[in-house]
């Protein structure tokens, strides 16, 4: 999943920085920070060109991304083709093999083996929303509760209290600081959301 939060720009420079590769078999460890658990990490923090298409440029100004469990983000799909993302949002900012990244790598998008899309992972940058909710706006708290009163929690997680996967949804959060006495608004946010293909998280059950 996402970055460490010192503070939301430096997670989003570790969320650049890190890159999915889109073939990990864990389920269960497909929640680690900024990506999952096969994530593949460039050195440096070298500066990528924008996307040269339309929609890729508005995406930087995009209102919302409306969350949409099993389907995606806004027009950002499951189940469709590489090339069907690359028609819509034009050329990534950066990519490998399984991995297509847009909206300085705030927006990465996973493939399967045969390109298609299988997971899509947003960070804390973008507007997310969910049924009216905000996604990177509400505490912690308040969205958990609100999840509970959806569906359940997975009882396995790979960082209790940091990764937090709902597998009816194949939906999952990530925050990289847990709150605490000294530093009570650390971890308050959360600062990633992913959504997979139908049994990406729940297969793992």
């Amino acid at each position: 999943m996402f970055v460490l939060t010192i503070n939301r720009m430096l997670a989003s420079s570790v969320f650049k920085q890190t890159k999915g590769t889109g073939s990990a078999s864990n389920k269960a460890l497909k929640t680690t920070p900024f990506g999952r658990s096969d994530a593949i990490t460039r050195g440096g923090f070298a500066i990528m060109p924008h996307a040269t298409a339309p929609l890729s440029l508005m995406l930087y100004a995009m209102e919302k991304l409306e969350l949409m469990p099993l389907l995606g983000f806004g027009q950002i799909k499951l189940g469709v083709q590489r090339s069907d993302i690359h028609k819509l949002l034009g050329s990534p900012n950066d990519f490998n093999e399984n991995t297509d990244y847009y909206s300085e790598s705030s927006i990465q998008i996973h493939y399967s083996d045969n390109t298609v899309v299988d997971y899509i992972e947003i960070a804390s940058d973008q507007n997310v929303v969910w049924d009216g909710i905000s996604i990177f706006s509400t505490p912690v708290v308040d969205l958990v509760k609100e999840l509970s009163e959806k569906t359940k929690q997975s009882t396995n997680e790979s960082e209790p209290g940091y990764t937090f996967t709902y597998p009816e949804y194949e939906l999952s959060f990530w925050r990289p600081l847990q709150p605490d006495e000294e530093e009570p608004d650390e971890g308050k946010y959360f600062e990633s959301v992913g959504l997979g293909c139908k049994g990406y998280f729940s297969s793992g059950i």
